[in-house]
């Protein structure tokens, strides 16, 4: 991808989160759920951004899963691996427009602040730049394998949304959701990571991989994914503790 098409591409998707939190999500959310209107200004504005991650890590979820099924694995079998997919590079260059917009909003609004997920954010985007602008990374295969964890986003947002909403912490609803999201966090971030590294070391390892990105450039790959599987091995910790200890103290409505 050209520079020039990345920056229309990721401008685009900017302006387009930007109007989705600041005019479709506030008038479908008081459309839809009453209660909306009556949140605070602080929270409604906690409510806009995590609706729109959800609607952002479902569509970015279900096509890199469509594209690793049907373009990315085949590749595995029939020697084009590095052939790069034009579907996971516009979907991870919507991404970035996503991520500068959520920076954004985390950088505005103290109580939304996280220094995990503002890493989280900068490790993405400058892999994306590295990617798409200098073809100075993995093939499409293994992008398209870290971008399918965004499938667990919806139900870690929705946690919050229920609670905004008025829903008990101790409800059926609630608490399913909570198993759900711990469950689709450990499928798609920590148990696939021995099939990730798998790849990526047989990858690594060969000849032609060395000579088309050099030390500096295996350098740059390994801390990435190091980085990436340090982050969530982290939050899958704290998520099943935080779990164990919820179902251990709560009892349903």
């Amino acid at each position: 991808m050209e520079l020039g098409e990345f920056l229309l591409v990721s401008v685009s998707s900017a302006l387009l989160w930007t109007c989705t939190f600041l005019y479709m999500v506030p008038s479908l959310s008081a459309m839809l759920f009453p209660g909306y209107k009556l949140l605070s200004a602080a929270d409604r504005v906690i409510w806009n951004n995590k609706v729109m991650s959800v609607i952002h890590a479902v569509l970015i979820g279900t096509v890199a899963t469509a594209a690793l099924l049907w373009e990315e694995i085949p590749k595995l079998y029939n020697d084009t691996l590095w052939e790069d997919s034009v579907v996971i590079h516009y979907a991870a260059t919507t991404t970035v427009g996503y991520m500068l917009v959520d920076t954004w909003l985390l950088l505005r609004t103290p109580s939304m602040t996280d220094p995990g997920i503002l890493l989280h954010h900068l490790i993405i985007t400058l892999c994306v730049l590295a990617k798409i602008l200098l073809d100075y990374g993995p093939p499409t295969f293994f992008n398209a394998m870290r971008m399918i964890q965004e499938v667990s986003n919806p139900f870690l947002h929705l946690r919050w949304l229920l609670k905004a909403a008025g829903m008990s912490r101790n409800s059926r609803l609630y608490v399913t959701n909570g198993l759900v999201f711990a469950a689709a966090f450990l499928l798609s971030r920590i148990l696939p990571i021995p099939y990730y590294w798998q790849q990526s070391l047989q990858l690594l390892t060969s000849p032609q991989t060395y000579v088309r990105f050099g030390a500096v450039g295996l350098a740059f790959w390994l801390c990435a994914d190091f980085l990436f599987d340090g982050i969530n091995c982290y939050w899958a910790l704290k998520i099943c503790r935080g779990t164990y200890r919820f179902m251990k103290t709560r009892k349903l409505e």
